[in-house]
């Protein structure tokens, strides 16, 4: 089949002389499509306001406990090096599993400290994650506040 007579335009189709019909124009003021503006009581507002301030102030308050950022960032940093080394020893301990002059039993010594090197850089990241989420919700509380004060 040529593409040629896929693509050629027709006549519209005859109305008889005498018939009717009807055109049809939907409307497009589709109240679905479009929501309707909630007004929020006052009491609603100031309950949700003071719902959030408390979520923001325990945040705030629970890391609060932790240590101070920067002495989380540095002992990541220095746990980190150890766990480098942790796993330079663990790639020299499969290796000498391989040649046979260690044993699997000491091989898995070295594996379980580079995992407890591993768990505990992964504690102080948690750490350091509360901290900073707690650091986002004072900024957030900060301007929440101001948005009421002003």
């Amino acid at each position: 089949m040529k593409l040629r007579k896929l693509f050629t335009p027709k006549a519209p189709a005859h109305i008889p002389d005498g018939a009717t019909f009807r055109i049809n124009f939907p409307s497009d003021a589709n109240l679905n499509k479009f929501p309707l503006e909630v007004r929020v009581s006052l009491e609603d507002a100031i309950a949700r306001i003071s719902a959030e301030k408390a979520r923001l102030t325990a945040a705030i308050a629970e890391a609060n406990q932790d240590r101070p950022l920067l002495v989380i960032v540095s002992d990541i940093e220095r746990q980190q090096v150890e766990v480098r080394q942790r796993q330079q020893d663990t790639a020299q301990a499969r290796g000498k599993v391989l040649i046979a002059t260690m044993t699997m039993h000491e091989c898995g010594e070295v594996v379980a400290r580079e995992d407890r090197a591993r768990n505990k850089l992964q504690t102080l990241f948690n750490e350091k994650g509360r901290r900073e989420r707690a650091s986002a919700a004072a900024d957030e509380l900060k301007a929440l506040m101001a948005q009421v004060n002003g």
